[in-house]
């Protein structure tokens, strides 16, 4: 229990610290809602224990990072706050949301994934809702759900700077999330150095970082 809450606050001193020295602060709009929650992302073993300090050995300090959002308004398109630290610098991370609930949320509230909803029928439900790209400190500071400018209409999976079809951006739909949880996964560099590697996009990435519990329950409009 006292390490439990040594982690903690650790943990939130830090994400402090990294959010004040991301250039630019927190992008706008966050500012005077009312109804704020946030769930922290943090590296974990394969007991799925919490690790900190976490050194993914990038040179970049230890990884984790915060979602921050208004739960009732929420999951729309760059409606959600990420920030992550520590991560493989100038590369490209693929954020996924996951309902293991067994509900189907993310089909039952018809949301706009970049790669579609997957997973439906099965009790374990996710849905790919941003690429981002760290900055050179292994930063990422951005609104979500995001394609980032990299989709295109009826772009295939490998296509020069597209990932695969979307003809609207993506968002979480009109509807009530409930347990959902959340993993951000590395999926490098493509050959022209300014898109996410297809091989790893095709893969579904390394993921890195994962939720530290389930977000708390929001409303997409």
């Amino acid at each position: 229990m006292k390490r439990s809450l040594l982690i903690t606050i650790v943990i939130a001193a830090a994400l402090a610290l990294a959010t004040s020295a991301l250039a630019g602060g927190p992008p706008g709009g966050a500012k005077g809602k009312s109804n704020r929650a946030s769930q922290t992302v943090v590296c974990k073993d394969a007991s799925w224990n919490e690790v900190f300090p976490c050194d993914l050995g990038y040179g970049t300090g230890n990884a984790f990072g915060e979602i921050k959002y208004d739960t009732s308004s929420a999951g729309g398109f760059e409606t959600m706050h990420l920030i992550l630290h520590g991560l493989q610098a100038n590369t490209w991370y693929l954020v996924t949301m996951q309902d293991p609930t067994g509900a189907d949320q993310f089909s039952t509230n018809a949301a706009r994934c970049l790669f579609g909803v997957k997973g439906t029928s099965t009790g374990f439900e996710f849905c790919d809702v941003a690429l981002v790209k760290t900055n050179n400190g292994g930063n990422v500071n951005a609104l979500i759900p995001t394609d980032s400018g990299l989709t295109g209409a009826g772009a295939p999976v490998c296509a020069s700077g597209n990932v695969p079809a979307l003809t609207t951006a993506p968002d979480l739909g009109a509807g009530s999330y409930t347990g959902i949880t959340m993993v951000v996964k590395n999926v490098g560099v493509g050959g022209d150095g300014t898109t996410p590697s297809c091989g790893a996009l095709i893969a579904g990435g390394v993921a890195e970082l994962f939720e530290r519990g389930a977000l708390p329950n929001f409303t997409a409009p």
